[in-house]
């Protein structure tokens, strides 16, 4: 029988130090989607490194690695040690379907893409010692087809769980792909077509998973507005709570909010960016008129959904007045949750063939660079020395998060979901103090 070792690698922290938890909120799931695509003649591992650790002398007979920009040094790692004990090894994910011959260096085989599709033949080859270097997926695969996630793989134990739940958060896909092509955004190049799964699928699928808390891990689960109200309808009598990935245009309907909230959502993700709009312009990011973000807001508050919003720090028509009037809108907007973020140019994007075309990168592969970690910054600001922007990130944080700015933004007047997003914010707040939040 076949040993399959799945593996999601840490990332390193300044100092080599590896990134761990004692719990974490929810699982990555593009591994136990594939563990559910494999044969039953294999034995089967999942290893999370953010909460397990890895003995490289366990028999492994195949080792796949999914890795993100910063978890590519490790990964590349971990990759080489099992080789040199005499392991196959597939990379895939986001970073090593961007760089696959940077990743083919540490690897028998790279995968390019979403993997379900040819997961059953990349098996079969490794049965027969005929590993490709390069798996491309060119037609993404087909969310007709349900497939439910290995769960018994993981230990519950080792992972926070909402009150009164059996079972932590599950991320659970009910589309994929954006409309958007922020020049940001390492995503978007590999899911430009926005692809639907059927309803009666999600239906099914969160059923036989039996969780109550589910994130939906769409880039934009309201990027067809009459599909979400048809999902958002059948999701009430499942009685689940769930947040996702929403776009400030969604404001521009009330009944789709109301019933997101009816059907359970107690958090929507939204990526602000920016309350400038020549920063918007600059990264072809596509909201609203930043005029209108307050009567948006509203409108999300006015419907009972709560908003965690994502700003980023460091366009190139960022101020130090300009951030300190965003941290202002924060507060008087009364957003129940907030991530800040210093812009980061990821391999694959537009951002990072501009910066690097410009000579505005400190390192081509920082990403591989020992002394960077994600707690750095990765660029020549515009208008800021590092240590000034670096320091304007915790000091905006660290006002946001300020208990009476806490007070502020969930009580007066008192926002839906209260009590939850109270909790969130003081966790966030201690790690803010403790400065354990990344920046990029």
């Amino acid at each position: 029988m076949p040993k399959l070792k799945l593996i999601n690698p840490s990332i390193y922290l300044r100092n080599n130090e590896l990134l761990k938890f004692k719990k974490i909120y929810f699982p990555a799931m593009q591994f136990l989607i594939l563990a559910s695509l494999t044969p039953n003649n294999y034995q089967i591992s999942y290893i999370d490194e953010l909460i397990d650790d890895i003995n490289l002398n366990e028999e492994a007979d195949l080792v796949c690695l999914s890795l993100n920009t910063f978890q590519a040094r490790r990964a590349y790692e971990l990759a080489d040690a099992f080789r040199n004990k005499g392991k196959k090894v597939i990379l895939g994910g986001i970073h090593a379907s961007t760089l696959p011959e940077e990743a083919k260096q540490h690897a028998d085989s790279v995968v390019i893409g979403e993997a379900e599709d040819i997961w059953p033949q990349i098996l079969a080859d490794f049965e027969k010692n005929q590993l490709k270097p390069f798996y491309k997926v060119d037609c993404p695969p087909d969310l007709k087809k349900s497939v439910l996630p290995r769960l018994d793989l993981l230990n519950f134990k080792k992972y926070s769980r909402p009150p009164l739940s059996k079972m932590p958060i599950i991320p659970l896909d009910t589309s994929r792909g954006c409309p958007n092509r922020c020049d940001f955004c390492v995503i978007s190049p590999f899911q430009q077509r926005l692809r639907l799964k059927p309803i009666a699928n999600v239906v099914e699928e969160i059923k036989a998973i039996g969780a109550k808390y589910f994130f939906f891990s769409d880039s934009n689960i309201c990027a067809n507005k009459t599909r979400a109200k048809e999902l958002f309808k059948a999701l009430i009598p499942l009685k689940i709570k769930w947040v996702s990935n929403f776009h400030l245009d969604a404001a521009e309907d009330e009944e789709l909010l109301k019933l997101a909230a009816k059907s359970g959502c107690i958090s929507a993700y939204l990526g602000l960016e920016s309350l400038n709009e020549e920063n918007l312009k600059s990264v072809n990011k596509r909201n609203p008129a930043v005029a209108e973000y307050k009567k948006h807001i509203d409108t999300f508050h006015r419907c009972k959904v709560p908003i965690q919003a994502s700003l980023i720090l460091g366009l190139d028509f960022d101020t130090k007045e300009s951030i300190q009037a965003m941290v202002k809108f924060i507060i008087n907007n009364n957003i129940d949750k907030v991530s800040l973020y210093v812009l980061c140019p990821f391999p694959g994007t537009k951002l990072y063939e501009q910066f690097k075309k410009d000579g505005r990168l400190f390192d081509d592969a920082f990403w591989l660079n020992p002394n960077k970690s994600v707690y750095d910054i990765h660029y020549k600001p515009k208008n800021f020395s590092l240590k000034e922007l670096e320091d304007l990130f915790w000091q905006s944080y660290e006002e946001i998060y300020n208990p009476l700015a806490i007070i502020k933004r969930l009580f007066f007047p008192l926002q839906p979901h209260w009590l939850t997003s109270l909790v969130s914010n003081w966790f966030h707040r201690r790690a803010i103090l403790k400065k354990q939040i990344t920046i990029s």
